[in-house]
Parts: C-alpha cells; structure tokens; sequence
C-alpha cells in the first residue's frame, strides 16, 4: 500500500473519529426522526416530511418542470418526487451521487464519486448528464476531486465542490477541467488564481 493510500487512509480514520466525538453514537446523539424532532428557526412554521425512506440524501435540486431530484449517495441512484404527494422513483444509478444541478433543456448534471471513495481515489469523481423524464445517462466531465456541490452559471461553467479537497473544480462549455480554485493560497477566483 502507497504512503498516499495510507495518509489518506488515516486521514479519514480522524474525521470519523471526530464524527463520533461531535455526534456521539447514543439514541440522544440520533438525527431527528420526524418533523416534531426537527429543530426550528422562529418564525419558520412548522416542518413537513417531503421524502423519507431509507437512504443517504446527499443533494436536492428541482428541474425545469418543478420535479424534485434527490441524490442517495449510498443507494447509488438518482430519485425523482414528481409532483407534491408522489411516490419517489428511481431515475439512474449514478455511482455515489453527489451535487445536481438543472440544465436549461431539462437535464440535469449529476455528481458521481462523492463520499468515502473520494478519499480513496483522488481526481476519479466525474460528472454525468441525466434526463429525469427517460432515465438516460451520458457522461460530462472527469477528473474531478469531488462534485459533492454543482452549480452551473449563466455562461455555462459548472463548479463542482470537495469535501476533502480544500477547492473548488471548475469545468468549462467545452467540458474539461482546466484546474481549481484552490482555497488558502488564493481566497477567490480572480486572475492569480490557478486556471
């Protein structure tokens, strides 16, 4: 085993060690289980369960027709909540989905290799265009460090965030990666920062 596979090894060995520390393992250290255990801002109403069923919710986004795209970073799959009321469908597998962000014909791209593989496999995340309505998958761009967040601006650069890697992946119109933000040596994107 490289010494990069073990530094990064030990280095996720730390941050679970230090979820456990921060969220404890007891029944009182548990996620709220319904909207009665959710804690509120005041003011803000009372919550309402949209989606819930076993699984690992990583991102939430709405496409062009109000559909509401939820990625399940542990089942691998893209769910789709078509209209208030409706019953979750899968839409594709992606592989530990991360960030969703709509497109203008009704796509939407989809992050692939967040979580825990991407400790493991720097550079390997990837992005993939999904159409909700059909299910068909095409892949976008590689080479990411994590596409734990997407967004995608009005001139068609997506940026794709890492929660490992202290940067932000650009991808431009023409679908490569040319570099990141890098965060600590360079505060924002402006003319000294990587490209």
């Amino acid at each position: 085993m490289s010494a990069t596979i073990r530094a990064r090894l030990a280095a996720a060995a730390v941050a679970a060690a230090a979820a456990v520390s921060v969220l404890g393992t007891g029944h009182a250290a548990a996620l709220p289980r319904t909207p009665d255990d959710t804690p509120m801002c005041a003011g803000a109403g009372k919550p309402r369960t949209v989606l819930a069923e076993p699984a690992a919710f990583e991102a939430v986004a709405f496409d062009t027709s109000g559909r509401m795209l939820v990625s399940d970073v542990l089942g691998n799959r893209l769910v789709a909540v078509d209209r208030p009321g409706a019953a979750p469908r899968k839409v594709a597998t992606v592989r530990a989905p991360g960030g969703i962000a709509p497109l203008p014909d009704g796509r939407v791209l989809v992050g692939s290799g967040s979580g825990p593989t991407a400790l493991l496999a720097p550079d390997a995340a990837s992005l993939a265009t999904v159409d909700p309505r059909t299910g068909a998958s095409r892949g976008y761009a590689h080479g990411l460090s994590m596409a734990n967040g997407v967004v995608r601006s009005s001139d068609g650069t997506v940026y794709a965030s890492s929660a490992v890697a202290p940067a932000i992946d650009r991808v431009g119109p023409s679908h490569r990666v040319p570099g990141a933000v890098e965060f600590g040596a360079c505060a924002t994107a402006s003319a000294s920062c990587p490209t």
